[in-house]
């Protein structure tokens, strides 16, 4: 399925692409630089490249990927209450079928307990004992349950190094600010990058 249906669109694409294959086929003249000459030449074509960079974030996604998602956004946002009203609905159910099935164990073991007591009473026999407690098992075994795998932490102190993981957004902000003090086992350092000119 195609969601690009208008023939202006498809121009605007086609053109971009072929200024995009351009620009990446004379890039890639300058994979190795050997000379002055050659590396004043890949500066001229680094700054054709951002151009190129700007063109599609105009072309492609300021004027057809940025309408698309606002409507898909403008959607999503339109049917949102009926996925939490769904949501809502299976939270009411599963309640009520987790209180009752939590009942039912405790009717269950309450009933083991009286059955154990009139066993031991001599009141009735471990047969019929039996077959009381597991009228009591049936009706909890048609509730549909899945068990899963899962964790709880009880003490966060005793959780290994490995486990912990860094904020690098707020640790590199604070690092960075200005007049900010040193921090533990991290180093400013000034790296040097290649830009467009």
């Amino acid at each position: 399925m195609s969601v690009i249906t208008n023939a202006e669109q498809k121009k605007e694409i086609a053109l971009v692409q072929r200024k995009v294959n351009d620009i990446v086929t004379k890039a890639e003249d300058y994979k190795v630089i050997k000379s002055q000459k050659q590396l004043e030449e890949a500066i001229v074509v680094l700054g054709e490249v951002g151009e190129r960079q700007k063109l599609y974030k105009a072309r492609i996604e300021g004027d057809i990927i940025a309408p698309i998602k606002q409507g898909l956004n403008n959607l999503l946002a339109f049917v949102k209450p009926l996925k939490d009203r769904l949501a809502y609905a299976e939270a009411l159910v599963k309640d009520g079928i987790y209180d009752y099935r939590e009942s039912l164990k405790k009717k269950e073991t309450e009933k083991g307990e009286e059955l154990t007591k009139k066993v031991e009473a001599g009141e009735m026999n471990v047969h019929q004992a039996a077959e009381q407690l597991e009228k009591i098992e049936r009706k909890s075994d048609v509730i549909p349950v899945r068990k899963v795998r899962d964790i709880e932490i009880t003490n966060q102190k005793l959780i290994p190094a490995e486990y912990w993981v860094i904020d690098m957004v707020a640790l590199r902000r604070d690092a960075l600010a200005a007049g900010a003090p040193e921090i533990p086992g991290v180093k400013v350092i000034i790296r040097e990058i290649i830009v467009k000119q």
